[in-house]
């Protein structure tokens, strides 16, 4: 390394990520600057991540602190052999690694060397993923997914891409569907009741304190759009203020919503901190979802199994905008209509990938995936206890369903 780490590097970081990173320093000096620069640039979002996520770093370092020397040096090799230029090692990598990522990124373009970077980062993460499954439990996850409401059958075919895989059921009972939906979210709840293990996110306005008699569950993390409609609006400002000066592209945008921390006098959101970083990541980060309900809930359902890797998952999809140019989707200065047509393909396409997101995670054998569409009687069903490309004709509820799929 040209430069040797001391804990005066971490001074800059949140106080959980400081003392994390001073506690391992030891073994972060002994790693090639640019892995170590990767590694550092999660340590320094530690006191935002979500329990699955500090465990996983955890469990990094331990690897790295216990595991055979010339097994972590084949699989570090590949990072400490980049041409990284004089210019940007000099950089304190160290204390902002996310600037340097950043700028080795667009470095590693430059000199043709982002497949040997994407190859390392392919190698490592298989260790990391071997590292995750010895050391999670293989849950029994739950996943429902209503789509549809507010919209049309129409005459293309539901949950096409999911048939093969779970049992199609043409005579649901939902009219008591987003009922029953909360009502087993909180039974999950009751029976593990861990932080951030169980989730409701609705595309519109949530609808968790008419069927839980309160306001708030503690033990269910709601995600609403409408309600951090004041966080969106704040991220849509900041885009506006970037793309109307001459010159700013892509790369100035993201570097200042990167940079973008919640805004602790917003009355939309939750006081937890972690709750109201993951909140700004989903409009700062998540391509669309500043724009369309349906790419939020789509997004936030990737990013809670993701990084949060719940037992419990509730999305409810609502009806999104009509398409129209950027620049009227953004500035929001003409009254827009809504797409019930096109919200429901949306959502349809979404429940499809929940289930591709769902099956990485660890015991998704196990899992029971339910996407129902709301304004209607349909449903499909994913689990050990039904059988694949299959359709049911039987009278049924979602509690029916939910039931078999065990």
């Amino acid at each position: 390394m040209s430069h040797s780490l001391s804990t005066t590097d971490f001074s800059s970081y949140p106080p959980l990520a400081r003392r994390f990173a001073s506690d391992h320093i030891a073994s972060l000096r002994s790693l090639p600057t640019v892995f170590c620069a990767l590694l550092l640039k999660e340590i320094s979002k530690y006191d935002w991540q979500f329990p699955a996520e500090r465990n996983d770093l955890d469990r990094q370092l331990k690897w790295i602190e216990s595991a055979d020397s010339q097994a972590i040096d084949s699989v570090l090799a590949p990072f400490a052999a980049l041409k990284i230029s004089k210019g940007l090692m000099d950089m304190p990598w160290a204390e902002q690694p996310g600037l340097f990522i950043e700028r080795l990124t667009a470095e590693l373009w430059i000199t043709h060397s982002i497949d040997a970077f994407y190859a390392a980062g392919k190698q490592y993460g298989a260790i990391l993923q071997k590292i995750r499954s010895e050391n999670d439990s293989a849950k029994s996850r739950l996943c429902i997914v209503f789509i549809g409401s507010g919209s049309e059958r129409g005459t293309k075919p539901l949950f096409e891409k999911l048939q093969p895989n779970g049992t199609y059921f043409s005579r649901v009972d939902l009219s008591q569907g987003v009922a029953d939906a909360i009502a087993c979210i909180r039974d999950e709840a009751t029976i593990t009741s861990s932080p951030y293990q169980h989730w409701y996110v609705d595309g519109g306005v949530s609808d968790l304190h008419q069927h839980v008699g309160e306001r708030k569950d503690p033990n269910i993390c709601s995600v609403s759009y409408a309600e951090l409609d004041p966080v969106r609006k704040r991220i849509v400002q900041a885009m506006n203020a970037v793309r109307t000066v001459s010159g700013n592209g892509p790369e100035q945008l993201r570097t200042v919503l990167d940079r973008m921390r919640p805004d602790y006098g917003s009355q939309a959101g939750s006081e937890d901190p972690v709750m109201r970083e993951f909140v700004l990541r989903l409009f700062a980060e998540g391509s669309g979802t500043q724009i369309f309900s349906t790419t939020f809930v789509q997004w936030v359902g990737r990013e809670i199994l993701r990084r949060a890797r719940p037992q419990s998952l509730f999305l409810r999809f609502r009806l999104r905008r009509t398409e129209r140019s950027m620049d009227e989707l953004l500035t929001e200065h003409t009254a827009l209509g809504v797409d019930p047509q096109g919200s429901l393909v949306d959502a349809d396409m979404g429940a499809y990938y929940t289930w591709i997101n769902l099956q990485r995670l660890p015991g998704f054998e196990k899992s029971r995936f339910v996407v129902c569409f709301e304004n209607g009687h349909e449903a499909l069903a994913i689990g050990p206890g039904v059988p694949k490309a299959t359709k049911s004709n039987s009278d049924c509820t979602l509690k029916n369903i939910l039931t078999w799929a065990t």
